[in-house]
Order: C-alpha cells, then sequence, then structure tokens
C-alpha cells in the first residue's frame, strides 16, 4: 500500500472520530484547521520527484548512474575475496552525471581506515582531466552534467585484522537527484566491498624486538610461527635470505596435529651503537602445502647501547621550590650477563654543579666492590638559586671497555 492511500485512510478515520464531537465549542474551532492541514499533507505526498527534460527533478538536481558495473544488479558492490594480508589493492568506478545539471559531491566517509579514495575526477570536453578534492575540507568535486565521474579506492590489508571476512563501506554524500541502486536515500549512497585478509601464518610476538643490546656482548630473541588458522596444511620451509650480521636458526616443532617453527636469532657484540633493524625472509608452501615460492617476511628491530649504562638517561630532578632540598633517585645497569664494574669515583661538572651532590651504592656488591646494578641519589642544595638546573654527572668505572659514562641533569628552582 503506498503513502498515498495510507494517508488517505488515516485522514478518514480521523476525521470519524472528530466528527463525533464536532458539536463541542473546541471542535468547532479545530475540525476546520485539521481538515485543511490534512488535504495539504495529501498534496504534499507521493513517490518520486517528477523530473524535467534534461534529467532533472523539481529542486534542479540530476541523478548519478552507474556505468560498466562488475555485477549489474549489485553495481555498489564488490568482492576483492581473499587477498594475501599486508597486499594493496584497487576499485575502480565510473558513474555518470544523467542530466545537464551539474553534480556536487560533498563528502566521502571511509567506513575503515584500511580505504581511502586515491584518484577522483572527470574529463573535462576539451580532454583536460579535473582531479576532485581529498584533503577531506571543502567539496570533493562538482561534476557537468553529462561527466563521466571517475573514482578510485585504495586498500590496504595491512591494516585489517587477518583472517577475519569484512564488508568494507565507502559513503558518498552528493546533492544528486538519485543513484540508481538500492543502497541509497537520495543523493547519499554507500559503496560495499567484501574482502577476507588472509594471513597463512601467525607470528608470535608479531615481530622480533631484540631490545636494548650491549655492544660488548650482542644479544637474540625469538619467536614461534603457527598457521594462521587450525589445520591449514600450509608449511613453512626454510630461511632463505637475512642481514649477514644476524644469525638466524629455524627449528620445526610437531605437536599433535599441529606443527609449530621456532624462529631464533642473534646479533654478534661489536656494532656500532644506534638503532638497528632488518628483515628474515622465509620461503613457505602456499595454503594447500604445496610449492615454495610464499614468502613470509619477519622484521627485527635492536637498540644497540653501552655495556653499562645510567638509568633514566636523562636525569630530570623536576620542578624544586626555592628553600628546599631536591632528591633524584637513579640506576647504573651492567647489560653484559654476568659481568660486574665497580665505581670508583663520581662528578658533577657545569653551570649548576656548585649546588648538586650525588652518592652511590652497589646493591649486592662481590669481596671486590663490583656489582651489576647501582643506586644513585643525586641531591639539590636548599641554597640553590631560582632558575633552570643544568650539569652533567660523569661516573669513573673499572671496566676496560666502559671506563666511564655520563648522564644530563636538568630540572629547574623556582
Amino acid at each position: 500500500m503506498d503513502s498515498e492511500w495510507t494517508g488517505s485512510i488515516l485522514a478518514w478515520l480521523l476525521a470519524r472520530r472528530l466528527a463525533a464531537h464536532q458539536d463541542s465549542p473546541p471542535m468547532r474551532t479545530i475540525l476546520p484547521a485539521f481538515f485543511a492541514l490534512t488535504f495539504l499533507l495529501l498534496g504534499c505526498s507521493g513517490g518520486d520527484a517528477p523530473q524535467d527534460s534534461n534529467g532533472a527533478d523539481e529542486a534542479g538536481r540530476a541523478p548519478l548512474v552507474f556505468l560498466d558495473p562488475e555485477v549489474p544488479e549489485r553495481p555498489y558492490f564488490r568482492d576483492l575475496g581473499s587477498v594475501p594480508h599486508g597486499t594493496r589493492h584497487t576499485l575502480d568506478y565510473k558513474m555518470l552525471n544523467d542530466g545537464q545539471r551539474d553534480i556536487t559531491v560533498r563528502r566521502i566517509d571511509p567506513a575503515c581506515a584500511c580505504s581511502r579514495i586515491s584518484r577522483i575526477g572527470y574529463q573535462a570536453a576539451d580532454g583536460t582531466w579535473i582531479s576532485g578534492n581529498t584533503s577531506g575540507e571543502g567539496d570533493v568535486i562538482r561534476v557537468p552534467g553529462g561527466a563521466e565521474l571517475e573514482f578510485t579506492i585504495a586498500v590496504d590489508t595491512a591494516l585489517l585484522k587477518p583472517n577475519q571476512d569484512k564488508l568494507e563501506m565507502v559513503r558518498f554524500f552528493t546533492d544528486a537527484s538519485s543513484v540508481e541502486e538500492r543502497n541509497t536515500r537520495g543523493g547519499l549512497f554507500d559503496l560495499e566491498f567484501h574482502i577476507l585478509s588472509e594471513k597463512l601464518f601467525q607470528l608470535t610476538p608479531g615481530h622480533l624486538s631484540l631490545g636494548d643490546i650491549p655492544q660488548g656482548a650482542g644479544g637474540g630473541s625469538q619467536l614461534t610461527i603457527q598457521t594462521g588458522q587450525p589445520l591449514l596444511p600450509c608449511r613453512v620451509i626454510g630461511v632463505i635470505d637475512h642481514p649477514p650480521e644476524l644469525e638466524v636458526d629455524l627449528a620445526v616443532n610437531d605437536i599433535r596435529a599441529e606443527t609449530m617453527w621456532h624462529l631464533a636469532v642473534s646479533l654478534p657484540a661489536g656494532l656500532p651503537r644506534g638503532a638497528w633493524t632488518g628483515t628474515i625472509t622465509l620461503s613457505t608452501t602456499d595454503r594447500n602445502g604445496e610449492g615454495n615460492e610464499g614468502r613470509l617476511h619477519v622484521p627485527v628491530n635492536a637498540q644497540v647501547v653501552q655495556d653499562v649504562r645510567i638509568v633514566p638517561q636523562i636525569l630530570n630532578m623536576g620542578l624544586i621550590q626555592a628553600g628546599n632540598v631536591g632528591t633524584l633517585a637513579a640506576e647504573m645497569h651492567v647489560l653484559v650477563p654476568g659481568q660486574r664494574v665497580k665505581i670508583l669515583a663520581a662528578e658533577i661538572t657545569g653551570d649548576s654543579a656548585e649546588h648538586l651532590t650525588i652518592s652511590y651504592a652497589p646493591l649486592r656488591a662481590d669481596p671486590e666492590g663490583r656489582d651489576m646494578l647501582w643506586t644513585l641519589k643525586i641531591a639539590c642544595a636548599a641554597d640553590a638559586p631560582k632558575g633552570a638546573l643544568n650539569a652533567i654527572v660523569e661516573l669513573t668505572l673499572d671496566d676496560e671497555v666502559t671506563p666511564n659514562i655520563a648522564a644530563r641533569v636538568q630540572g629547574a628552582v623556582r
């Protein structure tokens, strides 16, 4: 039953109800106004707005029509199917402004961070390409009547949760009178695409982080590899590439019906201090356990540091009230396993040195007074003048590789 018949029946029923009380004084005033309002609403109701000979409705809006859809009965839908996790894909669309009036695309809102509009525009009558605005600020593009709007949705599967079927949506806000698809309200319409970002193997943890490794000893770590879904027949075959300084070992462990792989890595001593990154490439079968062309990339990172260091690296005393003593607790760590050192002396230099003192003590010293962990305490005197604190703490050690270490002291007295 359409809206006109529904409105007519409701108006007739209400009119009968009111007519039963029309002799009462209030009804003699309300009834004429009610009938006037009813006929006004019925006159305004109806289906789609009529279109003129130029393809525009009474408000001057033109329709948008999909061109060459992959599935004619579902022009707004695309199916990317199952794709390898971490890959990138594009979806290309063409839509016709099927009228002589301009259509403005006001806004485009992807529902997922994995998708974005990478290109949008149309070819003008003189053959030039008119690009739209993809900055997210202001209208996107104004499409002349008869022009073909072209746009591309870029999809990055690295931003999707792997091994889950997803139906993603990109919403368009336009001033078109209609769009030739079912998933629309006037000029607002949704484009949908299905995707399964398939990850054949699951890394635990997700990458190899060696953390801080001492320059004089090196360090290592390991992770476990499992199939992304239970009982998949895919397999890791072996290591085919890795940084030359990185030692890599891959071991297989069959546990009941599931196979697990253990990847262990280590970096040697003597590397330059600073950040270190690399990638290990493993060969794998395909999803069905066949071939050896699959590739699994495992990122590795580490920070090569001094064998002995002060923690925190910057000794921030914060804000100290004038007239009060300020203190800060810190530590000295020996990172080389099994190694112990002794602090022979400590010195503070710099602009604020005369107002600062330092004391230190081992946690559990050996008979020679050496330890792997030392506690430090920096104090600022109560008579320190107002202003910024700026100094350097330097420790002298009995270690040949690291004879001394230093850290900056900062803060302020107010």
